[in-house]
């Protein structure tokens, strides 16, 4: 797989370029050379990936993400510290998280691509397409409305909710970073919509690739506010709407391979359309309790008795997140088209193998991850933490966090891979009722055991809740998949239907 994936980067961005550049006149050579790399690069983006495959590129697109990621903090450290810019920068990115959170996880692509699953075996390509442009046109109308809304309430927003603990001058700032990266919603829809298309066809090279230009586009505005001072902490901000814009443009080749063409379309009626409505509203709503969760952490870590308990929690919690995007959305986003269009085709016997398969494999591949985390953690934070203020004891304390949030990673990924097969399956109320139940239990174990064992709870807390939580989604999904009939088609209160 490795192989196959390394020897197909070169062609690719030979090519790339040929697709959006027009073919020279001046000599048929050139022109004959053009035309051959775009049969290249068209027989590369209309590659059938397999689930393999497909979770190797986005394992591989996650760590590149993750090691840009690491680049780019640094970089941002180095150049405005821990001070008010700082502060009001990462205050308005946490109200563009909630929109990040519903478009570019697992909500949109969840809600349209079971749908167009569906739709491709009668209607074909130009139903999907016309789909598509529904729910794009609908997405940036909906956004628009709600963008401008959260512009302009902006002071409240930063005075009520975000931060009421700054001062004038950093509330102004953080005002006026918020009116600027709430645009980037708006191109992150026109992306994922893409992205949804081409998972659906199994087509996850260009997709997976442009995971990383997030991080590209912040360094870039990072490194114009080094080129330009003036620009102050205004350069990362603008960096968040180019990496958004990038996403687009790399995705362009593999759309317009797969015939997709953007054209505005008005239907409210449309049947299709309000079922991915339904769909993503339950499944955005779900999307949106781990953030829940990490508040109530933060709240918690603030009263626990160790002074370093909320940085302890916060690097631990970076670190713990990175094998579950590698391993369970990796596999998660990889297998759920072929679930979908195996759900919709009434094929069960592909689903069953195929969700026990990628469960089976993201368990194996979590363990070892668990216990490396377990044995070279304490390590690994020395190297990236335990630096200037940050000591060895604050380390140590991040540790012993890490350790306890490690035992919990063969839970979390399992959890995204069950709820990935029960909404393939357009069962979207028990994802939410579990993900609901996990943070509430969550919740009464940190008031208990905060005091009594102090930080450490907060791990132990998340851990015991996902284990749960990955026990009911794997009996829910066991009990849907008992029977050959759809669960479309029977009348449960588990499945949301119209």
């Amino acid at each position: 797989m490795l192989a196959c994936i390394c020897g197909m980067g070169g062609s690719l961005f030979e090519a790339w370029w040929t697709v959006l550049i027009p073919v020279s006149r001046d000599s048929s050579g050139v022109r004959l050379r053009q035309a051959a790399l775009r049969a290249q690069l068209g027989a590369i983006l209309k590659r059938d990936f397999s689930v393999a495959e497909a979770a190797g590129l986005l394992m591989v697109s996650f760590a590149l993400s993750a090691v840009l990621g690491s680049i780019q903090q640094f970089l941002f450290n180095a150049e405005f510290g821990a001070g008010a810019e700082a502060s009001a920068f990462f205050a308005a990115l946490r109200l563009r998280d909630v929109f990040y959170s519903m478009l570019a996880g697992r909500a949109l692509s969840s809600a349209v691509i079971p749908v167009l699953a569906r739709l491709a075996p009668s209607d074909g390509d130009e139903a999907q397409i016309r789909l598509l442009n529904l729910v794009l046109t609908a997405l940036l109308v909906g956004l628009a409305v709600v963008v401008l809304t959260c512009q302009l309430a902006a002071p409240f927003i930063v005075t009520i909710v975000l931060a009421p603990g700054f001062d004038e001058a950093t509330k102004d700032l953080s005002v006026a970073l918020i009116r600027i990266v709430l645009f980037q919603p708006l191109f992150v829809a026109v992306a994922y919509v893409g992205i949804a298309f081409l998972n659906s066809r199994h087509r996850f090279l260009l997709a997976s690739l442009s995971l990383v230009c997030h991080n590209i586009g912040l360094i870039a505005g990072i490194e114009a506010t080094r080129i330009e001072p003036a620009l102050g902490v205004t350069g990362p901000a603008l960096g968040v709407i180019l990496g958004a814009a990038l996403q687009i443009l790399i995705l362009v080749p593999e759309l317009r391979s797969s015939g997709m063409r953007w054209r505005p379309a008005w239907d409210p009626a449309d049947a299709h359309l309000r079922d991915v409505g339904r769909l993503l509203v339950a499944i955005s709503c779900s999307a949106c309790l781990p953030y829940v969760g990490l508040v109530l952490d933060t709240a918690f870590a603030s009263v626990a008795a160790e002074v370093a308990a909320l940085p302890a929690v916060y690097n631990a919690w970076l670190l713990v997140t990175l094998p579950q995007s590698m391993i369970g959305k990796a596999l998660g986003q990889s297998a759920f088209p072929r679930l979908a269009q195996s759900v919709a085709a009434g094929d069960w016997g592909r689903v069953r193998p195929l969700l026990y398969r990628t469960v089976g494999a993201a368990i194996a591949l979590a363990m070892p991850a668990a216990v490396a985390f377990i044995a070279f953690g304490r390590a690994t934070i020395g190297v990236l933490f335990e630096h200037g203020r940050f000591d060895a004891p604050a380390a140590e304390l991040t540790y012993r966090v890490l350790a306890v949030y490690a035992v919990a990673i063969p839970g979390t990924i399992a959890t995204e891979i069950l709820t990935r097969g029960l909404l393939a399956m357009r069962n979207t109320r028990m994802p939410l009722v579990a993900d609901l139940g996990q943070v509430v239990g969550r919740a009464g174990l940190m008031v208990v055991l905060v005091p009594r064992l102090g930080v450490v709870a907060i791990p132990f807390a998340f851990a015991t809740t996902s284990f749960v939580e990955a026990a009911v989604l794997a009996c829910a999904l066991f009990i849907g998949l008992r029977g050959t009939q759809s669960p479309i088609q029977r009348e449960s209160s588990l499945v949301l239907v119209e």
